[in-house]
């Protein structure tokens, strides 16, 4: 089933999404959710989330029939799967594609509270943004390896001069960054060259890549 529910605001949203997101960000309980003056103080929130289902194809008389506190439940367990399906529906594209949009939901996620978002099932949604990037920091050294040697080879077989971009190296295939699906950054030094990779989206600066090739004469 197609998640039509976004997290993150003006979002590719139907103005009926827009309007129950802003709703149900205006209107969250102050009372912790799950004891009963938490389910009494979400009773108006309530009224919001089965509009929330009817949007989503649930018969309008059911959803009005249920008790505030099983309201409140399928409120829970259905924000619950759609938020885990919107992590894990990036989680198996290319890191390059994934990481933006895996970083704005986790964003939105943050906003909104995870307990408040699907109660205590908040506390289990997946998080997709760090362990995709331990991957995909692998992924990202081999590349750079391999691009080292390229231009190491090049080097080699041009009187050891080195190409003055990447795109210049040819015997030997240079990989893009898989992180960026870009060229790496390439800079020639006196002694050699430099290899860089950005930091990724959400990322922190140990998270950004330098490699400093010293080339013996």
């Amino acid at each position: 089933m197609e998640d039509q529910t976004s997290l993150t605001p003006g979002d590719d949203l139907s103005a009926g999404d827009r309007a129950i997101e802003a709703d149900l960000a205006a209107l969250r309980p102050a009372a912790p959710p799950f004891t009963a003056a938490g389910i009494a103080a979400s009773a108006e929130a309530a009224r919001l989330r089965r509009r929330l289902w009817a949007w989503r194809g649930v018969p309008a008389a059911e959803v009005e029939a249920m008790p505030v506190a099983q309201a409140v439940g399928r409120y829970c367990i259905d924000t619950f799967e759609s938020a885990s399906d919107a992590v894990w529906k990036w989680y198996l594209l290319p890191y390059a594609q994934a990481a933006p949009r895996t970083v704005a939901h986790e964003q939105a996620l943050h906003a909104y509270g995870r307990r408040d978002l699907a109660g205590m099932l908040g506390m289990l949604l997946p998080v997709g943004g760090r362990p995709r990037w331990s991957l995909a920091r692998l992924d990202r050294r081999a590349a750079a390896l391999q691009a080292v040697e390229a231009l190491r080879a090049h080097a080699a077989t041009h009187a050891g001069q080195l190409p003055e971009s990447l795109d210049a190296v040819t015997d030997t295939p240079v990989p893009h960054d898989p992180t960026t699906a870009k060229p790496f950054g390439y800079q020639r030094t006196p002694t050699g060259f430099t290899l860089t990779s950005p930091v990724p989206p959400g990322g922190q600066p140990r998270d950004a890549l330098r490699i400093d090739v010293t080339l013996e004469k």
